[in-house]
């Protein structure tokens, strides 16, 4: 399949758009998905903004892993880029890591776990990304052995032991670390679930959580009560998990928050203590690792815990998420620990503030939301999309500060960069964005229904590309940057196409700025030497006058006077003159552009001379080949050019002159017989504007071409469009002209 080169440039004295590239000939779509790169470039932090009603979908992260060692450390990546402190618990003693969660927020610290016996690396890799300096073990050598604690300060940390004769003393020596706090929380220290319902409140009170057995309250508990002058306890669980007993003992103040099972203790947490619910993290209510190393990372948010059945969301669950309406959730773990199906039960909606600017970073290869400076979601390395509350003018979304769209945006990776793609635009509204980009919306609207109609016959070719741009690749899409001349043209001829015969002319509705006065047959343009579609054919259009002028001066730089043998005195004071400042053929060719040296220069370094610095001193030679093909287009053209070379380490190119036997600066020669497309590289996109042009003219001291036409000139000119508009031809005239033999229905 050919695919048609193409290029689109805004000019002083009049705007137009050129030419489009088609890709596939194929069916056409309802709707139509485009990436946005035209006006966007390529970020890796882009601002956007709101109208209206958007939401994000896909807010809702899972921060998992291949095992429990990894998920620690992935919770690890989403909360610190960095800490000072890590704590350290044995990944199956749950016993001991049960009060450790409000210590370790209070010294801003991520819990890592590890095997009893020897480091695990997923950890020891974690701890030098973190680049700790100390750490603490959570519990005694029977959990965490002398050797881990010896490979710990292996890697220069400093090593605090936290340890006790059973998990009631080790909550008593953490209760110690952290002072007195006057209120504490108590919760069942056989059981994980309860205690870890409560440790993202706990963390982010700073109380400190004590362990009890069902039927008695521990001494080491009772010690550590006194010790931290608690006068206010919340105890957690039914009396099947702390009894009335030990209810009872407590002194002062005291709250419990208990429920029929572990699940609906998780909810009642958040009732009866009114925690704040703009988020909340969930973890498997089965196995203790994830809810604990996630819990440190929920109290940082300010969330609370929920926990799950790993295949089914409990209804108590359901019923607070309801009530709540919690927009976006946190899944810790793994699928074997939450189910995708408990996931997708999660509701996503983070409504985004219309009052806000928020930036969609790429970081690491992964993706984040932040309202200015804030982070509100982290998206791992998934995909995610901002979603209005319905498609339509009231609700659009402002990328990178330059450009609205309407309906969905979803955020994308491509490389090391955030590709935003507009999802699911109608396909009519699209060509609202599209038809204004490639046309001026001033122009008469005559011309402006025949862009529309070629611009959706031209379209049919996408709905089997798996994903357009908004550049020429395509057509030029602005998104809803919509005028009401062009969307009066675009709903003027809803659903009209060109045909030849039954087939849609798709692929083929081609059109370039201006054609000089002559289209050009496709196959001359792309195919040469072969037939092309038989409505596109070489044909004058004497409605299309486009014309315009290169020139450029012959002697570009004097070295008269110039010490050849020591260029570096030289060198920098010099540069070259370009193109002359005026043309006197003004009347007939009104379009002057003096020639851009710089990329006339880069050419010169793509053939061979590449990190060296280049001083064009002459153009030796410019001309066309005689040769014409059936549109009057000329096909090669021969170019030489002199220059002098200095290298990147700062040496000349230099050589013995023969007559003065003195080392002297070369001057370096290029000449080359190339097919004409390659000047469009040679003397720059803007300047060289089609290849109708006359032989070039030779003066004394400059080269000059005279030019007709912008782009390819292949199907409907734009500026004979708007001509034959101008003088009094419909839309379906002008394009059965430029597409001979078309029928538009």
């Amino acid at each position: 399949m050919k695919i048609l080169k193409s290029f689109k440039f805004f000019i002083v004295l009049v705007l137009f758009m050129s030419i489009l590239t088609p890709l596939k000939a194929v069916e056409a779509s309802d709707t139509i998905s485009v990436k946005l790169r035209n006006y966007l470039g390529n970020k890796t932090s882009i601002p956007v903004s709101v109208d209206g009603t958007y939401r994000v979908k896909g807010a809702n992260n899972r921060l998992a892993g291949a095992n429990r060692f990894e998920v620690a450390v992935n919770v690890s990546k989403d909360g610190w880029t960095s800490s000072n402190t890590v704590f350290v618990s044995n990944y199956m003693a749950f016993a001991d890591a049960l009060s450790a969660t409000p210590f370790a927020k209070e010294k801003n610290a991520p819990i890592l776990l590890t095997h009893k016996d020897n480091l695990t690396a997923e950890t020891q890799a974690e701890i030098r990304r973190l680049k700790a300096s100390e750490v603490y073990i959570i519990g005694g050598t029977g959990s965490i052995s002398e050797k881990v604690g010896s490979q710990l300060k292996a890697m220069g940390l400093s090593v605090t032991r936290i340890g006790g004769a059973d998990r009631f003393v080790v909550a008593q020596s953490i209760a110690q670390k952290m002072g007195p706090k006057g209120s504490a929380i108590v919760a069942n220290g056989l059981k994980f679930p309860d205690a870890l319902a409560i440790a993202p409140y706990a963390a982010s009170k700073g109380y400190p959580i004590l362990l009890t057995k069902d039927n008695s309250l521990p001494t080491a508990t009772k010690n550590a009560l006194g010790a931290n002058n608690t006068t206010n306890t919340i105890v957690i669980g039914g009396t099947g998990s702390v009894s009335a007993n030990v209810y009872n003992e407590l002194k002062g103040s005291k709250m419990r928050i208990g429920g029929s099972d572990r699940y609906e203790v998780s909810t009642n947490v958040i009732k009866q203590l009114n925690l704040p619910t703009d988020s909340a993290f969930v973890a498997t209510g089965l196995t203790f690792a994830d809810a604990l190393t996630g819990s440190v990372l929920a109290a940082k948010n300010n969330a609370p815990l929920l926990l799950t059945r790993p295949t089914s969301l409990p209804g108590t669950v359901q019923n607070l998420i309801s009530s709540r309406y919690i927009p976006k959730f946190t899944v810790l773990g793994g699928t074997a620990s939450v189910s995708q199906s408990v996931m997708d039960q999660l509701p996503s909606n983070l409504k985004l503030n219309p009052d806000s600017t928020y930036y969609v970073k790429k970081s690491d290869g992964n993706l984040y939301l932040y309202e200015g400076s804030k982070l509100v979601v982290s998206f791992g390395n998934r995909e995610f999309s901002l979603s209005p509350a319905a498609y339509g003018t009231s609700n659009k979304i402002t990328i990178n500060n330059t450009r609205d769209y309407l309906g969905e945006i979803l955020f994308t990776h491509e490389g090391n960069y955030i590709r935003p793609v507009n999802v699911n635009i109608p396909f009519e509204d699209y060509l609202k964005g599209v038809v204004p980009r490639e046309m001026p919306a001033s122009w008469h609207l005559e011309a402006l229904k025949a862009q529309a109609v070629a611009a959706r016959s031209y379209a049919d070719s996408y709905s089997k590309v798996t994903l357009i741009d908004d550049t020429i690749n395509y057509q030029v899409y602005g998104g809803y940057d919509w005028h009401p001349n062009s969307t009066a043209a675009v709903d003027q001829t809803r659903g009209k196409k060109m045909y030849y015969g039954s087939s849609s002319v798709g692929v083929n509705a081609v059109y370039s700025s201006a054609n000089g006065g002559q289209t050009v047959d496709d196959g001359d343009e792309w195919s040469p030497g072969k037939t092309g579609a038989p409505y596109l054919k070489s044909k004058a259009d004497s409605f299309d006058n486009y014309k315009w002028t290169l020139g450029w001066f012959k002697n570009q730089i004097d070295l008269t006077g110039k010490d050849l043998t020591r260029p570096q005195d030289w060198w920098t004071s010099i540069s070259e003159k370009g193109g002359p400042n005026y043309y006197q053929d003004t009347t007939n060719y009104p379009l002057y552009n003096a020639i851009s040296i710089g990329t006339l220069k880069n050419w010169i370094k793509t053939q061979g001379y590449e990190n060296t610095d280049i001083k064009l001193t002459r153009i030796l030679e410019f001309t066309a080949s005689p040769i014409k093909d059936g549109s009057q287009r000329s096909r090669t053209a021969k170019i030489s050019v002199e220059f002098l070379v200095k290298n990147l380490d700062g040496s000349y190119v230099m050589e013995l002159d023969k007559d003065t036997n003195k080392n002297e600066i070369k001057k370096n020669v290029i000449t080359k017989e190339l097919p004409i497309k390659d000047f469009k590289t040679i003397f720059g996109y803007t300047y060289f504007r089609s290849y109708f042009f006359d032989t070039p003219v030779n003066n004394s001291d400059v080269y000059v071409i005279k030019g007709k036409g912008f782009g390819h000139g292949v199907g409907m000119s734009q500026h004979g469009a708007q001509a034959r508009a101008q003088a009094g031809q419909s839309y379906d005239q002008i394009l059965k002209f430029y597409y001979d033999g078309v029928t538009i229905k």
